[in-house]
């Protein structure tokens, strides 16, 4: 019988190299499908956010239909997602004054997160300085009431300056109501959310005052 012949040391080594090979091969398609992924998934935080809106949206329908036709509030421009019983300021937070239209848990002693209402963008693109439960998530906007700008959600600062009826507000469809928070959107935010607009540079999704939801230009 013969005996197989040995492995020699120039065989170890070209099994050696063909492994390393082998690995960068499938280091450079794993990469490849990274970044093939990351357009899509960006598409999908826009479609989830939109989606998000529209139920913003029907919420303050149903709000406004149980409260003689005015509009939810007061209500704070920086709107956090962060909500906990017996919070004086979280009072003014869409989590407590919507949350029973949007079917949210209930309040407790202990903070906690509506990440039903969360952009995924906006999660993942968080500043240093944020969190996801005291960094604003969106920017409720004043709006034109018989041509004079308004906040029309109420002054948390002014018992006296309550929110408007809904019908006074001119031209719903023209006007935004709510937008994704970003340093170009408020400087005074900035370090918290996110440094631009969360979707893309060229545009920020909103929330009209009819309450359909799509993209708009931004601007630094």
């Amino acid at each position: 019988m013969v005996a197989p012949p040995s492995t020699t040391a120039g065989q170890k080594a070209f099994s050696t190299l063909e492994l390393l090979v082998s690995l960068g091969i499938v280091a450079v398609l794993l990469a490849i499908a990274f970044l093939a992924a990351a357009p899509m998934r960006e598409q999908m935080a826009k479609v989830k956010c939109l989606s998000t809106l529209r139920n913003i949206g029907a919420a303050m329908q149903a709000s406004i239909g149980e409260h003689n036709g005015i509009l939810p509030g007061p209500l704070t421009d920086g709107q956090r997602l962060g909500y906990r019983k017996g919070s004086a300021s979280d009072k003014n937070h869409l989590p407590i004054v919507l949350g029973p239209y949007l079917g949210l848990p209930e309040p407790t002693a202990e903070t906690r997160y509506a990440h039903e209402l969360a952009c995924p963008a906006w999660e993942r693109k968080l500043g240093l300085g944020g969190d996801r439960l005291t960094t604003p998530c969106y920017i409720l906007l004043k709006a034109q009431v018989g041509g004079v700008r308004e906040e029309v959600f109420g002054r948390t600062t002014d018992p006296k300056q309550e929110p408007v009826r809904y019908l006074l507000i001119d031209t719903p469809a023209l006007q935004p109501a709510l937008l994704d928070a970003d340093a170009w959107l408020v400087a005074n935010y900035a370090g918290r959310v996110p440094g631009e607009p969360v979707h893309h540079r060229a545009f920020r999704n909103a929330l009209f005052f009819d309450w359909r939801a799509e993209p708009i230009p931004s601007r630094p």
